[in-house]
């Protein structure tokens, strides 16, 4: 319960840190997404989706180090997610198919997202090396 709480409160610093920015707030907008981070760290509350928009915003406002490093950590824990899912016996995948299902998607998400704001990255690359393989064998088609 508390996780998902926390779900919907990095929910709110973003649409809030959005606001800021749309009203050319930028630095009450960044101070505020820095503020979700320090409440909520990843090694307390793991990135998940509701970090999508935060990341975004972090590039948006031009602090793509700080967006950067959120999709790195997405990246590697939804990988890695997706990675274990699918390396379970076809008996043992059955019932878990819905979270490797979300992991590829978000997955996907973060793909698209590096892809608009970092082209040239490094991490990007990785990402899309990463998505390729794992969309290949969610999908069943050889690599």
């Amino acid at each position: 319960d508390i996780l998902r709480m926390c779900m919907n409160l990095r929910n709110n610093f973003a649409r809030c840190a959005e606001q800021l920015m749309r009203d050319g707030k930028n630095d009450k907008a960044i101070e505020l997404l820095d503020k979700c981070l320090e409440e909520m760290p990843a090694h307390n509350v793991p990135y998940n989706y509701f970090m999508l928009p935060i990341a975004e915003l972090y590039f948006k406002l031009g602090e793509s180090e700080k967006g950067k490093k959120i999709m790195a950590n997405m990246a590697e824990a939804y990988t890695q997610e997706a990675d274990y899912y699918m390396s379970m016996k076809k008996d043992q995948y059955g019932s878990l198919k819905n979270n490797s299902q979300q992991s590829v998607s978000i997955l996907y998400r973060v793909n698209l997202m590096t892809k608009q704001y970092l082209p040239e990255d490094e991490l990007t690359a990785q990402i899309e090396e990463d998505f390729k393989r794992l969309e290949a064998v969610f999908s069943g088609k050889p690599q």
